[in-house]
């Protein structure tokens, strides 16, 4: 009873603490997405038109999504208050510093989401898991390098929540010395601070509540409707993804489908009721066969390698000149439209080593656990080849050594067998690791099937560009003509695009090199992903999916390409095709781009068949995700090119729920 009289007596305090705490909270909430639209969208060139009603619209879906969030954790605050009411001597100080907390989690996760940003081109996902995998060290080398201000960064998630605890301590201070109203104005404050927590929690005035993606109107830029839900929203995005990943539950991770109704979206199948067989659905048989034997094998994952290197602006720089003249050849093809599988290296080695979709699952760190996948490159054993992964960087970057050896292969090269006094902080440069590959193919007695991944055109570009000849200045000038500073990525500059013409030149020189020694050869290159620091503020899908495939070897010229489009996926589908007998079946969720078949008509009516690439759609018109379409020049536009991408795109998630599963 005396608690209860207590209670009542700060019944005023208590409410104007209340209302106090969570005003700050959203007014903070509320400032960080203000300074992530100004930062990232503004200054980082991603905010295409500044329209002040749409950016309203942003912020106030914002604070709903804020609301619920302060609105829980004012419970909590309410409880703190209580239990110190007796102990007046704390009671400031343990809600000052409660608030204080809150605040730094709050200024933290929207700094560090304003750099995730930055790097990965969108706000917190599944992406993020990956950095706990990663190694760590070259990302602290990365992180302290400069470009992304780490040490300022960090200053702020510090600074602001000191200076706000003091300030925070001297209101609260005055608040607990105030008297209070009477009773009744009290009794009628409380009242409305009951409905105000209700509101909050539910979103709604009539307190029901919904889903708040449901019940707002999203703003009309892409951009702005990613901001809206906040750090901490998407931070609990990612937890949820994670938790599904790990559960057992088919239909969680697949959005509601069975396995049976997945594998029938995917292959485009009418399944009969009973078990499915995904073996029996992957199964792919070599249409005409090899003409020749091919001695050797290289399939190069170049760091960063995009299709955008190889653009008419950059032509007289010479950026991707070197990659074009030998795609160019007789020797040489490159597909026009070609879509990575995964927007990290990671996710991209996932697909080339196991045959499966990328599913955000840390397939690496499961090594010794898992079987050798029928889609995996095992499948090269049977051809007589011996398999061998060449790693420009360290073996214990997501157990790589272990990974690459459990999936099929002889033998993993890394750092540590090559140049490490050249060594970077993410490896060694490619020139370096590609002779070294030159080297051990000289000492090949069998035939070789190697998967070459390279480190170079990676943060923090430090190489000595003068040093290799790279024409920094001609690169500078194609810059500032094509792309004003006004309109142009913050971050790109001469020295990177100096480091994009090195990879390109380099990997050029391999082939150049490879095939002159061992003229039998097949060598495909492509990029691990898109390159993210593309020179202009507006990027299509084709800049932000789009990286080469490139082929060459003196078979090439006997072949075509059937497919007007493709993915990561369909590479060792295309490989076998080129390089296995007649007849000879293999499992994968791809297909093969090329054949030596020269009555199998072109894939160009409609409606083609789709490449399928990370949260993207493409044919040989176009590149699509779920909210933009780019089509090439000249491409003709047909009316069911929507639905053909919301059904092409739902195959895709099918077929990730199906690699998830087997898995």
């Amino acid at each position: 009873m005396a608690w209860f009289k207590l209670a009542c007596f700060n019944l005023s305090r208590f409410v104007l603490n209340v209302f106090l705490f969570l005003f700050v909270l959203l007014l903070i909430m509320t400032v960080c997405r203000l300074v992530f639209i100004i930062d990232v969208g503004y200054f980082g060139g991603v905010l295409k038109t500044w329209n002040i009603a749409d950016i309203i619209t942003s912020l106030f879906n914002g604070l709903r999504y804020d609301s619920r969030i302060v609105g829980t954790v004012s419970l909590v605050y309410i409880v703190v208050f209580l239990i110190f009411i007796k102990f007046k001597k704390y009671q400031c100080g343990v809600l000052t510093s409660f608030t204080s907390f809150i605040v730094f989690v709050i200024v933290a996760a929207a700094v560090c989401e304003v750099s995730f940003y930055k790097i990965y081109g969108d706000t917190f996902n599944i992406m993020l898991l990956g950095l706990i995998y990663d190694d760590q060290q070259a990302i602290w080398h990365t992180a302290t390098s400069g470009e992304y201000n780490l040490f300022f960064r960090s200053f702020v998630i510090i600074i602001v929540p000191l200076s706000f605890w003091f300030i925070y301590y001297r209101l609260i201070k005055k608040m607990l010395a105030f008297k209070g109203f009477n009773k009744l104005i009290s009794g009628v404050l409380f009242l409305v601070l009951c409905y105000v927590i209700g509101l909050l929690m539910s979103s709604t005035v009539n307190l029901k509540g919904g889903s708040i993606d449901y019940l707002i109107t999203p703003a009309k830029d892409l951009f702005l409707r990613k901001a809206s839900p906040g750090s901490l929203q998407d931070l609990y995005l990612v937890y949820m993804t994670y938790n599904n990943l790990k559960s057992d539950d088919f239909e969680k991770y697949s959005q509601g489908f069975t396995p049976r109704q997945a594998a029938s979206i995917y292959f485009e199948k009418d399944l009969a009721e009973g078990e499915i067989d995904l073996n029996d659905l992957m199964k792919k048989t070599v249409e005409v066969g090899v003409l020749d034997k091919v001695d050797h094998i290289f399939i190069v994952i170049d760091e960063s390698l995009s299709s955008w290197h190889f653009d008419d602006e950059f032509d007289e720089a010479g950026l991707g000149r070197d990659l074009k003249n030998l795609y160019s050849s007789d020797n040489g093809k490159r597909l026009p439209i070609f879509l990575e599988n995964s927007v990290g290296t990671i996710g991209t080695v996932d697909v080339m080593l196991t045959g499966l979709y990328s599913t955000a699952v840390p397939v690496s760190e499961r090594t010794g656990r898992l079987p050798v996948f029928n889609s995996s490159n095992d499948i090269f054993h049977k051809l007589g080849y011996e398999n061998r992964f060449y790693y420009f960087g360290s073996a214990s970057w997501r157990k790589l050594d272990r990974y690459a050896l459990s999936q099929g292969f002889d033998k993993m090269y890394s750092i540590s067998d090559m140049d490490v006094a050249a060594r970077g902080v993410w490896g060694i440069p490619d020139d370096k690791g590609f002779d070294f590959v030159i080297e051990k193919a000289r000492e090949a007695s069998v035939p070789t099937f190697n998967m070459i991944l390279t480190t170079m055109y990676h943060p923090p570009y430090n190489m000595n560009l003068t040093g290799y000849g790279v024409p920094v200045d001609k690169l500078s000038a194609a810059l500032d003509r094509y792309f004003p500073k006004a309109e142009r990525h913050f971050e790109t500059d001469a020295n990177l695009l100096g480091h994009a013409y090195l990879a390109n030149k380099m990997a050029a020189e391999f082939v150049s090199k490879i095939s002159a020694e061992f003229p039998n050869s097949l060598i495909i290159i492509t990029g691990d992903h898109f390159d993210r620091m593309y020179p202009s503020k507006t990027r299509s899908p084709r800049e932000k999916y789009s990286v080469p495939f490139i082929i060459y070897g003196q078979i090439i010229n006997k072949a075509r390409f059937i497919k007007g489009a493709g993915s990561h996926i369909d590479i060792i589908p295309t490989v076998l095709e080129l390089t296995a007998p007649k007849g000879f079946e293999y499992y994968s969720f791809g297909s093969p781009l090329m054949s030596f078949n020269k009555t199998v008509p072109f894939s160009s009516d409609y409606p083609p068949p789709p490449a399928l690439g990370d949260e993207s759609v493409a044919t040989n018109r176009f590149i699509a995700d779920r909210d933009t379409v780019w089509y090439a020049p000249d491409a003709q536009k047909f009316t069911e090119d929507k639905e053909f991408i919301k059904n092409n795109l739902l195959r895709y998630h099918m077929g990730k729920a199906l690699s998830w599963w087997i898995i």
